[in-house]
């Protein structure tokens, strides 16, 4: 199955998710945790808003996908030097204590393998570097999908400006399927301890639908 982004095309997902309560709440708190960070790394763009936003921010920014296309829409979208796409799976990166900070936005479920993603960061931080993952409370993730519907209905309806074929292939494609995923904060915690990592911080956001870590390399 194609991404949703592939589906509709990355302006018109673009538009859409960034339209949510959820977008903007992920990208806020995920700016916020590396804002005295300067050399970041991102484990999954996708559409870039958090790389956008801590480009703007002033930071250096290497952004690791699978998806050559995706790298690209976030290259024309950032149009910064700062940005620095990197077209391998996170699970093969290899560097050595080259970042103060690496975040994972929504993708740890998405791994074949949590702890080879885990022991990858932690080689990846300098000694005091902070490690950022959100991701999806299993159990909510139907709650999650229902707020994310009703608002991206409603900027449909309400906000956003779709042009005549954007709306044509909304029609036809339809909205994304209900996720699923095995992801929890649990399962997340449990990697970063086994990786060594100090926790600083665990908190939910988005009405209680998904989580936020904050681990550091000592």
């Amino acid at each position: 199955m194609k991404p949703i982004y592939e589906v509709w095309g990355f302006e018109l997902f673009d538009k859409i998710w960034s339209s949510t309560n959820f977008d903007r709440e992920q990208t806020e708190i995920i700016a916020n945790a590396l804002n005295r960070k300067d050399k970041i790394l991102d484990l999954g763009t996708g559409i870039g808003n958090v790389a956008k936003r801590l480009v703007e921010m002033g930071k250096l920014v290497y952004c690791i996908d699978i998806n050559r296309k995706s790298l690209d829409y976030v290259r024309r979208k950032i149009g910064s030097s700062k940005f620095h796409p990197v077209l391998i799976n996170a699970q093969n990166m290899d560097y050595n204590e080259e970042f103060d900070g690496v975040f994972c936005a929504s993708n740890m479920a998405y791994f074949d393998d949590i702890d080879i993603i885990s022991r990858g960061v932690y080689r990846a931080l300098r000694q005091g570097g902070l490690f950022v993952v959100t991701g999806f409370e299993g159990e909510h993730m139907q709650r999650w999908g229902e707020l994310t519907g009703e608002e991206s209905r409603k900027a449909i309806k309400e906000r956003l400006t779709l042009s005549d074929d954007e709306l044509k292939l909304l029609k036809v494609a339809g909205e994304p399927s209900q996720l699923t995923t095995i992801d929890s904060s649990q399962r997340t915690l449990e990697s970063l301890l086994r990786t060594n990592f100090n926790i600083l911080r665990r908190q939910s956001f988005y009405h209680n639908t998904c989580y936020f870590i904050l681990a550091r390399k000592e």
